[in-house]
């Protein structure tokens, strides 16, 4: 048997027994005797199949059926289709979602005191008046896969739970319903960053060059001189140079690494082994499509610097964001502009493995894709994935939203659990001129070795213009369960806030791109700044200018940074030095006290020079300088001062020393020092602020007359002319030295 219908038949049909549904097919058994019912098969395009219905022959050929004959029966032998079933759509009040649209059978709506619509009804069909339940629930998925111990609840589809061996509670539930057992995942968790980016080893004379230490990658707008899309920079040996200052350097660019050959790029991410992939970005003020179009992922190779197109993301009208490589599951995530979908891919050979929607689903419209759906920066860290989301910039501005950082989980392949994701940090605003406030849009994420999260904000005035000065470098820490931002502060180049997009946190040092690091006359770096681990400017970081040309301004033109792990065994060592605190001195008799400290360092190492003592001091008093450089040779000393400003007197400090030897090695030291008493006691000044004012004199008046006999302090310091006694004799010393 078989029934042909064509599209238009199935909307008619499903009309009408919408139609016979909603009066009932009891209705069919009162009909008029003369046109007896039988079993009629018919395909429901609701249900997707055929059914069998029990109507007259009329009714039946309505609807293209196949009828069986009067008397007939659904659950007669020869009938070859099923029954229409018993379930049917249900209006009914959810106490969670209000009036809700189920399937389920008539006995059990009117248990709900809902209203219900018949056999065989779906809660899409147009006459039921209230909205399907929410397909997804909660569910319970275990971490790490089946056996591993750790339960958590997240609300996502059924099928998206069986997916990943959970436990699915129904639609409609709640990780925070009373029977689901296991917790929803809503705090913050302290994991150190994963450092794996691999150093390349090109076969170039030029790279060859370089030390044995760290390297640093860098891109950059079409627009930079040089016609360079990105440069390679030997960090060996950086511990030696001077801060806030250019620098000779080590520098590689291939030949080939032009617009012509890379287009406009701005994501960057480094493998293991040292190859490097950067994503396709229409987001400069000057853009050159690449020759794998604005989807485009290309990589280039960690011996030959050869370019090739590792994968090409479906692109309309605007580009890629950002990329990461996660090397604990061997594959990539890039963010596009175009979709808003971040995308994983896999390793090898970059094929797209499958996407995450954060927001509104998109609906195949060209991007770029809204503010509030589009994320940018990505970084995975503790089984997570971390991206920026992009809601407003420069020239959109919003008073009521900001920035955003959100994390969703992955499952033990490293595949985002859809509805697994949760808002982790709100951006504070950004000021200018006081004037007006927003965020700027977070371009990276990493996360250092004590597990902060470090953000680097894009001075971005819309998605095709950039601007400079409004991006800041920020960190943020677990601290009972939530990102709160640390005291730590990142000031990125001459005028404050000057973040370009990029940057990596390493153990001593956290490298940001930047403009206008200098801004003067032959003095113009842009590039990228290493700053202290726990904040710092352009006096106490390392300056790199990206083309070696401080004759002209860079502005704009810098993109995102990576620097590789340490590839030649562990971190560089020396052996620590001893610092003294030789003479503690007061600089000043009164308040705000000012302490004179002379200070010493011997250089225990047999090997490495010290070049450069850093000192950090409490929040609220400053050291001038506190920060040293020096050559300072194996097994010799060198003495050194500097003023301690803000510190009470007679208080103990605790100062933070770092140390920084020529092979880059650093060692860290607290020394807790204990200041002096400063002022110098004027007869008749019993308070001790330095002067003998009224508050000294009250300070007589209230004790006139009273005998000192050594138990009373406050007696004793007020009998200036040790008579014992408080009278005339005080007064008249108070007067005399009256300031």
């Amino acid at each position: 048997m078989s029934t042909n219908t064509t599209h238009s038949q199935k909307n008619g049909l499903s009309a009408l027994f919408a139609a016979l549904l909603v009066g009932g097919l009891s209705s069919f058994a009162s009909a008029a005797p003369a046109n007896p019912a039988g079993a009629c098969c018919y395909e429901d395009p609701d249900i997707g199949g055929l059914i069998c219905v029990e109507v007259t022959p009329n009714e039946c050929d309505a609807v293209g059926g196949y009828y069986y004959g009067i008397g007939t029966t659904c659950s007669d032998p020869f009938v070859e289709c099923e029954p229409l079933h018993d379930d049917g759509a249900c209006c009914y009040n959810d106490p969670a979602y209000g009036l809700v649209c189920s399937v389920m059978d008539e006995g059990a709506c009117l248990d709900l005191g809902g209203y219900w619509y018949g056999p065989g009804t779906v809660c899409s069909d147009p006459f039921v008046e209230c909205d399907p339940l929410p397909e997804e629930g909660a569910c319970c998925i275990e971490e790490g896969g089946p056996g591993s111990g750790y339960w958590y609840c997240v609300e996502v589809t059924e099928q998206i739970c069986d997916d990943h061996w959970g436990v699915w509670y129904g639609a409609g539930s709640l990780c925070t319903d009373p029977g689901v057992n296991c917790d929803p995942i809503d705090d913050c968790d302290a994991v150190p960053g994963s450092d794996c980016a691999g150093r390349p080893q090109y076969d170039d004379q030029e790279y060859m060059s370089f030390g044995p230490g760290r390297v640093a990658v860098q891109t950059v707008s079409p627009g930079i001189p040089g016609d360079r899309m990105l440069t390679v920079f030997d960090l060996s040996g950086i511990g030696s140079q001077p801060f806030n200052t250019a620098f000779p350097i080590g520098r590689y660019a291939h030949a080939s690494w032009t617009a012509a050959n890379l287009g406009s790029i701005l994501g960057l991410a480094i493998d293991e082994y040292g190859n490097i992939f950067v994503t396709a970005s229409q987001t400069w003020n000057i853009d050159i499509m690449g020759p794998s179009g604005w989807g485009a992922v290309y990589r280039i190779d960690a011996h030959s610097a050869a370019i090739s197109t590792f994968a090409v993301l479906p692109t309309a009208s605007s580009s890629l964001g950002s990329i990461t490589y996660d090397c604990e599951h061997g594959q990539f995530f890039v963010s596009s502009f175009e979709d808003g979908l971040i995308y994983r891919l896999d390793y090898t050979t970059g094929a797209i493995l499958d996407t995450f929607d954060h927001g509104t689903p998109w609906s195949g419209s060209p991007g770029p894709v809204a503010l509030g759906d589009r994320p940018f920066g990505l970084e995975v860290n503790g089984e997570r994935l971390y991206y920026g989301l992009w809601n407003e910039d420069l020239n959109n501005n919003s008073p009521s939203v900001n920035n955003e950082i959100w994390s969703v989980q992955l499952d033990t392949t490293g595949m985002p659990v859809a509805g697994a994701e949760q808002l982790e940090i709100v951006l504070t605003d950004f000021y200018v001129d006081n004037n007006y406030a927003f965020s700027s849009p977070v371009a990276d994420i990493d996360f250092s070795p004590e597990g902060t999260m470090v953000l680097g904000e894009r001075s971005q005035a819309g998605i095709t213009n950039m601007s400079a000065h409004v991006a800041r470098v920020l960190e943020y820490e677990c601290v009972d369960g939530a990102w709160v931002l640390t005291p730590h502060t990142f000031h990125v180049g001459s005028i404050q806030e000057s973040a370009a997009g990029g940057v990596d946190a390493k153990a001593n040092r956290v490298w940001a791109s930047g403009d206008a690091l200098h801004l003067g006359s032959g003095d113009n770096i842009y590039g990228f700044q290493g700053l202290p681990a726990t904040g710092g400017s352009i006096v106490d970081s390392w300056l790199v200018d990206y083309n070696n040309d401080l004759t002209i301004q860079d502005k704009t033109l810098l993109g995102d940074l990576v620097v590789t792990r340490q590839d030649d065994g562990p971190d560089p060592e020396a052996d620590c030095p001893v610092i003294q605190v030789l003479d503690v001195e007061c600089g000043t008799l009164f308040a705000p006290f000012e302490f004179d400290l002379s200070l010493g360092v011997s250089n225990m190492d047999s090997t490495h020079t010290i070049t450069s003592v850093t000192m950090t001091p409490p929040a609220g008093d400053t050291l001038t300088p506190d920060h040293v450089t020096m050559a300072l040779p194996p097994l010799h000393s060198w003495p050194f001062d500097s003023v301690l400003t803000g510190a009470a007197q007679g208080s103990t400090v605790c100062i933070d020393f770092e140390v920084t030897f020529s092979n880059g090695a650093v060692c860290t030291e607290t020394i807790c020092i204990d200041l002096p008493m400063c002022i110098i006691v004027v007869p008749g000044d019993f308070d001790f602020d330095g002067i003998v004012d009224v508050n000294d004199l009250m300070f007589i008046i209230g004790l006139w007359g009273e005998v000192c006999d050594g138990m009373d302090n406050d007696c004793t310091v007020g009998d200036a002319d040790g008579s014992g006694v408080i009278d005339l004799g005080d007064l008249l010393i108070v007067l005399e030295n009256w300031s």
